[in-house]
């Protein structure tokens, strides 16, 4: 159930029905984009994951938008995050933390 969506690949309609319908947002790109992508999701109130960087860890700790931000270091972390949050009755309310070592 995971749809890559390439940069320019939607038009604003079919985006935004991309979030509606949506679980969560993974943004894995290791280019941050000024934090838009991951400050849409918040803002809309998703659980958004994404990478662990300077920028991601300022707009966790800062942002109070409604979403819930899951920081990620590695793939694995990654899939392991998404798969516990895909297994909640209500995934919009899962908290995960990331140790100093990377593991959650």
């Amino acid at each position: 159930n995971v749809r890559a969506i390439f940069s320019g690949g939607l038009d604003e309609a079919g985006l935004e029905t991309l979030y509606q319908n949506s679980a969560c947002l993974i943004f894995p790109s290791m280019y941050e984009g000024f934090g838009l992508p991951v400050m849409e999701g918040l803002a809309r109130g998703m659980a958004v994951f994404a990478r662990e960087t300077p920028l991601n860890r300022w707009i966790g700790e800062t942002c109070n938008a409604g979403g819930t931000l899951f920081l990620y270091r590695c793939d694995e972390d990654l899939c392991r995050g998404v798969a516990s949050f895909l297994r909640q009755p209500k995934p919009r309310h899962v908290q995960v933390a990331i140790s100093s070592n990377g593991r959650s």
